[in-house]
């Protein structure tokens, strides 16, 4: 393998659901090393390097903290519910370096499928959040991280994907869904919205969401189009 990644996923191990889905997450990430920023302090994951936060919850500033101790040609930013496939990493970053592309997505099965993108049917380009720059999972050169210093970290969770989009953008950079790199997003994602009360799920997605139409002029929707399952999980 003539490249390096490094992985770095967000994790919440509240329940023993959860912290099983990290830990198949990095079984099914070998041979790369895996950086885990875990809220739970008191989990710790084989096989991987855990980082226990000081600071409170910020998705992207989480990534931040792990993508400080990567030292790959890439860095992969994640959610800790995914599953990745043998070969998934030669091919994005062959799709990558084919298309001249700092920034990409695999595919997922069952999210993509809803979008009606055939799984295999090649290299597409676009920003669209979920749709091509999907949030839960995306790889970027190293050099361009070290270009922008760090992940936007002005929003929580929602929209913290959309105002990484605004980072590429400012930049002119690309981003492309590669349809043969096969990362599954376990049950369609939306697990670190489980249990959390009214007030705390509104100041993570709604909230989130009218500041990033205010202040990029903007008028994007309500992600529950994103996340169907959002209600549901948060006991709705």
């Amino acid at each position: 393998m003539d490249f390096s990644i490094d992985i770095i996923l967000v994790s919440n191990a509240k329940s023993f659901e959860l912290e099983k889905l990290t830990f198949n997450a990095i079984q099914s990430s070998k041979p790369h090393p895996v950086t885990v920023i875990e809220s739970n302090s008191k989990v710790n994951y084989a096989g991987a390097k855990t980082i226990h936060p000081s600071s409170p919850f910020n998705y992207n500033r989480y990534l931040n903290l792990g993508a400080r101790h990567a030292k790959g040609d890439y860095i992969f930013f994640g959610n800790n519910d995914i599953l990745f496939t043998a070969g998934w990493d030669k091919e994005i970053v062959n799709g990558m370096r084919a298309h001249n592309v700092k920034s990409a997505s695999p595919y997922c099965p069952l999210t993509h499928k809803d979008q009606n993108i055939v799984e295999g049917s090649g290299v597409i380009y676009g920003l669209e959040i979920y749709k091509y720059f999907c949030g839960w999972a995306f790889i970027w050169e190293r050099l361009l991280y070290d270009q922008v210093e760090k992940l936007d970290e002005s929003f929580t969770f929602w929209c913290s994907d959309n105002v990484v989009v605004e980072q590429l953008k400012k930049l002119d950079e690309k981003h492309i869904l590669v349809t043969s790199s096969i990362v599954h997003h376990v049950g369609g994602g939306s697990r670190t919205l489980i249990g959390i009360d009214d007030n705390l799920y509104n100041k993570y997605t709604k909230e989130e969401l009218n500041k990033f139409n205010k202040l990029f002029n903007q008028n994007i929707h309500l992600k529950e189009e994103y996340y169907p399952k959002a209600k549901f999980l948060k006991g709705g």
